[in-house]
């Protein structure tokens, strides 16, 4: 595996970098898989096939946009010879102040966490660039080499930009694949354990009605979202459970729930055994 490092791309002591490059299919055999010291962000102008990310694969096309983390394992499988791209490569540091005040209905910017997984919603950094963006990566290009004054600010601002720019799409992407969100929202439960993200802030974040998120979740679940958010809970704290030795009180506020009596009987209730008598017939 190839590890591309921070110091042959920075310079000048700022943590960006923006290069113009023909990806041959050749340099990327089915085999060959690729990581990094920092963020990418590839904007194809020409070319199609198979962005792989990790196990997934997802298809790309003359106009696509992708945001990829450091730690994503990735590759091309191309169907054209060639890809002409744009790859944008910055570190969280050149923009960490600017993230920590952005907002976020559905966790984009979750990406920016060390302990991301790109698994998790990778279909929402995979995009048609609009033609706005389109027009943000080069201006970011041109300024980058041309380099006027103040332009490592300005650059930073685009950048910013861009990303909010991506945030939305990425929410469009939802509002217009409806069939996306019983999944985003399983995998929202079982990273924020404590959340109480309603029913109804969901469908407003993604422009729809309460009525059709849940019969959409029910749908594709066979659960209702208050009876998928309990279970991912108490799975949640029986893994815990076999394989930690944090106090079963810490467990349970730790998985969410805030009233221990009702922890015990929704634990019983799922496992037939109470959780200390779980952790004595499960621990490792």
């Amino acid at each position: 595996m190839k590890t591309y490092r921070a110091e042959t791309y920075f310079q000048d002591g700022m943590e960006f970098s923006i290069r113009h490059a023909i990806n041959l299919a050749k340099d990327f055999p089915a085999t060959s898989r690729h990581k990094r010291e920092f963020w990418k962000i590839t904007y194809i102008v020409h070319g199609s096939g198979r962005a792989v990310i990790n196990n997934g694969r997802y298809a790309v096309q003359d106009g696509s946009i992708l945001l990829v983390h450091p730690d994503a394992e990735t590759t091309w499988d191309m169907d054209s010879e060639a890809y002409d791209v744009y790859n944008l490569l910055f570190s969280s540091r050149f923009i960490e102040t600017e993230l920590k005040s952005l907002r976020d209905s559905h966790e984009f910017f979750t990406i920016f966490s060390r302990e991301f997984s790109q698994d998790q919603d990778p279909s929402i950094y995979v995009q048609t660039a609009t033609p706005s963006i389109r027009r943000r990566v080069m201006e970011i290009f041109d300024e980058y080499n041309i380099r006027p004054l103040n332009y490592k600010a300005y650059i930073k601002s685009s950048l910013v930009l861009l990303l909010i720019q991506m945030l939305r799409e990425s929410g469009r992407t939802f509002r217009t694949n409806h069939h996306l969100l019983p999944e985003y929202i399983m995998q929202y439960m079982q990273k924020n354990l404590c959340a109480t993200t309603s029913t109804t802030t969901f469908a407003s974040n993604f422009g729809i009605t309460p009525n059709h998120l849940c019969l959409l979740f029910k749908n594709a679940t066979g659960k209702t979202i208050s009876q998928a958010r309990i279970e991912t809970r108490l799975e949640a704290a029986a893994e815990r459970l076999r394989n930690c030795n944090d106090g079963i009180l810490d467990i349970c506020f730790s998985c969410g729930f805030k009233d221990v009596s009702y922890f015990y009987r929704a634990f019983h209730a799922r496992y037939q055994l109470t959780p200390k008598q779980y952790r004595a017939k499960y621990h490792t």
